[in-house]
């Protein structure tokens, strides 16, 4: 009997063991979890606080990052000098208003020297978040009424095919004139540079195509104005080789008055052709109707009639050329430029504006290295107004350039 109420006493105290663990089991579970939620809204915390912070700054990084930005200064140092056999008083090209030969205005025997076409210029040239960069300012001393000051030839940048500021108008094409030591170039063509907002699309390696809203107001001539920013294209074509090209060009503008408006329009046509390794060939043509800003020694743009109408001047120039290697170090260039204008309302309005302009040039050209060069040349031109009077020019230049 003792045995048995000794036994159940055991029994009674294990299972009272039992139960007592079992609560303890349960009590350490629930601290578990308690711990384990407060390591999850920790965590959770802790990633809300990262993400402000990765967020910041964000919001702070600068939003552009060059990289690589290059700079590349160039130009060079020209002095000119000039004897004039007969024509105007100025070291360059003025055949458009050289004196008639009657009048006493005419020079004889003058030799003239300077050294305002030099010219300095900065490429720069960079990426800006993937983006192509380029920069470029370039400067001569040909500004002002007299020719001496300080002037912007380029001052742009371009951002991939974009380009924003002044640079050359796309319906001149300089690049494809005959080559020539007078700075102001020949009549038959046109260097005009304008303030502009350009596109440029290469379609593939040999061709190209460029479209331009610029300013096509004439600085030199207050009454000869715009109502829209002129309109110009180019399209080029390139042989497989670049020795030879081609290229297509157009001009619109609106040109306005107090009393009237008119349009102003041109087409060109120029390139070079390579003959063979010494000889190449150059040609560009214009015709153009109300505009006298774009091309080189052209009459005014139009005048008005007795009802203060506009007469638009329309004119054709050409200018050829042909170009000789002697070999690596002299070259020559034998050219010739012409500009007709029409003989009718315009003419009859005006009969003091040139009819005709012709003019021929010879030049050998000397380069001992890349740096230094030396040039010589002769140039005879032709001027006729409407009343059929003439003036001569006959030059004889020499140049010498370093170039950096």
């Amino acid at each position: 009997m003792l045995f048995k109420k000794i036994v159940l006493a055991a029994f009674i105290v294990a299972a009272s063991e039992g139960v007592l663990a079992e609560d303890n089991l349960a009590q350490e579970i629930q601290v578990l979890k308690e711990k384990l939620e407060f390591l999850e809204q920790k965590s959770k915390q802790q990633e809300l606080e990262l993400s402000q912070v990765q967020a910041t700054q964000q919001a702070t990084k600068p939003a552009t990052v060059a990289k690589n930005i290059e700079f590349k200064p160039y130009g060079f140092i020209r002095a000119d000098v000039a004897h004039h056999f007969e024509g105007a008083d100025a070291i360059f090209n003025k055949i458009s208003t050289v004196p008639l030969d009657s009048s006493p205005n005419n020079v004889n025997g003058r030799t003239l020297f300077n050294v305002n076409a030099s010219r300095f210029g900065l490429d720069i040239n960079t990426k800006v978040n993937d983006q192509d960069i380029n920069g470029k300012i370039e400067v001569d001393f040909r500004g002002g009424s007299t020719q001496d000051q300080l002037r912007i030839r380029h001052a742009y940048v371009k951002v991939n095919n974009w380009l924003f500021g002044q640079t050359t108008s796309p319906f001149v094409s300089a690049d494809v004139l005959p080559e020539m030591v007078d700075f102001m170039a020949n009549v038959g063509g046109g260097i005009q540079r304008n303030p502009m907002i350009q596109y440029q699309h290469s379609f593939d390696k040999n061709l190209k195509s460029w479209i331009a809203l610029e300013d096509g107001s004439n600085s030199k001539n207050t009454d000869d104005q715009t109502r829209l920013p002129a309109l110009t294209t180019k399209t080029q074509i390139k042989s497989n080789d670049g020795k030879s090209i081609l290229n297509f060009r157009t001009l619109a503008m609106q040109k306005k008055t107090s009393e009237d408006e008119a349009f102003a329009w041109g087409l060109g046509l120029g390139g070079i052709y390579q003959l063979n390794e010494s000889n190449k060939l150059h040609a560009d043509y214009y015709h153009v109707k109300g505009d006298s800003k774009y091309m080189l020694f052209a009459n005014d743009a139009y005048v008005l009639d007795q009802d203060k109408d506009i007469v638009e001047n329309e004119y054709d120039s050409l200018a050829l050329g042909l170009t000789h290697n002697w070999n690596a170090k002299w070259r020559s260039t034998l050219g010739v430029g012409a500009m007709l204008a029409e003989d009718g309302e315009y003419a009859r309005l005006k009969p003091e504006a040139n009819e005709s302009l012709y003019q021929g040039w010879a030049n050998l050209f000397y380069a001992p290295n890349k740096s230094l060069s030396y040039a010589v040349e002769y140039v005879y031109g032709e001027r006729k107004d409407f009343l059929g009077r003439q003036g001569t020019d006959s030059r004889l230049e020499g140049m010498v350039k370093y170039s950096f």
